[in-house]
């Protein structure tokens, strides 16, 4: 049997490009798509001393089963046996041999013109000489795939797209994708050039980070950028189009601000509103934005805040509102050390903060006035001499001014002692009972109205009034002790006290005498003389006789000592009647001369 030489041509023609065949590579074709590999086309020659009888080219499918068959021969002539003429004529017959084609193709097709499906296939070349030698190639591996490679990407938000400080330093783009000889994605600027590229090898496409950088990792200018992403398989098909567009990057550093007017507003004062003026840089970018008012320091209750609704930074990236110093929802004046915080969030993940300067804001301050001891008795006996005045004043804004008076209780508006100051009020003060200009001393049993004023820097004020109930007095006279009381009332040329009067005045009077008869009770060893006085408004001596030394002002000691008597007093009580003829003021001083009209109780062992 003679043996013939196949030769394979190591070259395979593809429409674009050429490969190189080798036995134990796999070779790949897309047959009725857009790829450039549309066909195997297998270029071979045999080489042989002999004629060729027949040649074939054979495509088997992954099972072994023949799906494509190519070739031409030529038909055996039978001769019979016993016909001697046909074998001479046989014998002389010219040889023919079949010519193979320079190269084969295959197209896809099975034997029956029908698409062969996706898979794995084989071909091998054969032939035959006209001894019936026959002769095959290796066989070699192909695929057949017409499916492009898939790829899906996660789109980001728009928000999402924007990104390139603080929360957002980073882009993430999410895709999956089938596993190809190579994936490659690309950055393009809003100019089309190519600033950054990817590449994944014999793998599926993979989620990937940008910072913004390009493939030196330098950081790129802020702009629009728009990512796409691609494969070509081995068979010529191609991805469908895929990637992201108009990627903001912005790596521009922001500012913002935000300042308040006033250190101190009062909106019930004279600075009623407090004014914020916010900045913002790049106004077009934010995402978000707030400001709350709330108390200086950590923590606190929110008691204003903007925006309101979708209100939107301004373009010009300055907003300025007012503030009534109401707390939300409620008519209620917020009190105390505020502060305000500004937090703008821009779209590329930028986060800013801005504080105000503190400010105050309050309502009109509030005061507390409290007196001790109760019974008050600047007498010089060394008990209660003294009055001490707390004075509790809350307020939010500074004070500017403070006073407390102490009138004088016959003389309307006569102010008997005062303390006043600016800023700060003391916690207390103290009184021993004297006038400002220490010349006059309180009249025991008398109430001596006062009033405290405060008012801050925005003018808002508070006054608060009251009274100071001076006790009943023992002073001493040489060897005696008098108690001197001008706070007993009667009816106009009446001797009674208890009676045709207002009842607080009635109220009083039984209130004073009382007083009295525990201080005599104090000193039961002494003689009590109770005397009544009156004042002398003419001078003149007839009216002494008249009206005062006569029996009114008998009558009025007598009810007095009855009364003290009926108070289960235990001392021997005597009654006199003296008249205007000891004035302890001048008759002619209109404000004072109201102390001449007295009962005084003289204490004699």
């Amino acid at each position: 049997m003679k043996n013939y030489r196949f030769i394979l041509i190591s070259v395979m023609t593809f429409i674009m490009g050429t490969g190189v065949f080798a036995q134990t590579q796999v070779y790949y074709f897309s047959p009725g798509t857009d790829s450039p590999k549309k066909a195997i086309v297998v270029p071979f020659s045999v080489n042989d001393s002999r004629y060729i009888k027949s040649w074939h080219f054979t495509v088997l499918n992954a099972q072994g089963q023949q799906v494509r068959r190519i070739g031409e021969e030529i038909p055996d002539i039978e001769v019979r046996p016993d016909n001697w003429l046909e074998i001479i004529k046989a014998f002389f017959r010219p040889k023919k041999s079949v010519t193979p084609p320079s190269r084969v193709v295959w197209d896809g097709n099975n034997d029956s013109g029908v698409k062969c499906p996706d898979g794995n296939y084989s071909f091998y070349f054969d032939a035959t000489d006209d001894n019936n030698n026959y002769g095959e190639t290796h066989r070699y591996n192909v695929v057949l795939d017409t499916t492009p490679p898939s790829i899906v990407i996660k789109q980001p938000s728009e928000a999402e797209k924007n990104f390139g400080q603080q929360s957002k330093p980073t882009l993430t783009i999410a895709q999956s994708g089938s596993r190809e000889d190579l994936w490659h994605s690309e950055i393009v600027n809003e100019a089309g050039k190519v600033v950054r590229s990817f590449d994944w090898r014999d793998a599926s496409p993979a989620a990937f980070v940008w910072n913004g950088t390009d493939n030196a990792g330098i950081s790129l200018p802020d702009g629009v950028y728009t990512y796409s992403v691609s494969a070509v398989d081995l068979a010529g098909n191609k991805s469908p189009p895929a990637g992201v567009f108009n990627i903001n990057y912005d790596s521009t550093p922001k500012d913002a601000e935000a300042g308040r007017a006033l250190a101190e507003f009062a909106p019930q004062g004279k600075s009623k509103t407090q004014t914020f003026t916010l900045k913002a840089s790049d106004s077009g970018k934010i995402e978000s934005w707030s400001f709350k008012v709330q108390p200086a320091g950590k923590g606190g209750e929110t008691v204003f805040s903007r925006p309101r609704g979708s209100e939107k930074f301004p373009s010009n990236g300055q907003l300025q509102f007012s503030w009534d110093g109401k707390m939300p929802n409620e008519n209620v004046i917020a009190q105390g050390n505020f502060i305000g915080k500004l937090e703008v969030k821009y779209a590329n993940g930028a986060s800013l903060n801005a504080e105000t300067q503190p400010f105050i804001c309050g309502g009109p301050p509030l005061a507390v006035v409290t007196t001790t001891p109760e019974h008050f008795s600047p007498d010089g006996d060394g008990s209660n001499d003294t009055l001490t005045i707390k004075l509790d004043v809350q307020r939010q804004i500074p004070v500017a001014r403070w006073e407390f008076v102490i009138f004088d209780p016959v003389s309307s508006g006569k102010i008997f002692w005062s303390a006043n100051g600016k800023s700060e009020i003391p916690a207390q003060l103290t009184w021993n009972g004297r006038s400002q200009d220490g010349k006059e001393e309180v009249e025991s049993a008398m109430d001596y109205p006062y009033s405290f004023t405060v008012i801050d820097t925005q003018e808002q004020s508070v006054k608060v009034d009251g009274s100071i109930a001076v006790d009943i007095l023992v002073r001493k006279d040489g060897n005696r002790l008098i108690i001197r009381v001008p706070a007993i009332n009667f009816r106009e040329n009446k001797a009674d006290f208890d009676k045709g009067l207002p009842r607080l005045v009635i109220e009083k009077n039984i209130r004073v005498l009382n007083r009295v008869a525990a201080a005599l009770q104090r000193y039961p060893d002494y003689r009590v003389t109770v005397e009544g006085h009156a004042n002398n408004v003419t001078g003149t001596e007839a009216e002494e006789k008249r009206d005062n030394l006569g029996p009114l002002s008998q009558s009025r000691a007598n009810v007095v000592r009855d009364y003290l008597i009926n108070q289960g007093v235990k001392n021997k009580l005597d009654a006199e009647g003296i008249g205007g003829k000891r004035p302890v003021v001048d008759r002619k001083d209109s404000a004072n001369r109201w102390k001449n009209r007295r009962v005084e109780f003289i204490l004699q062992k």
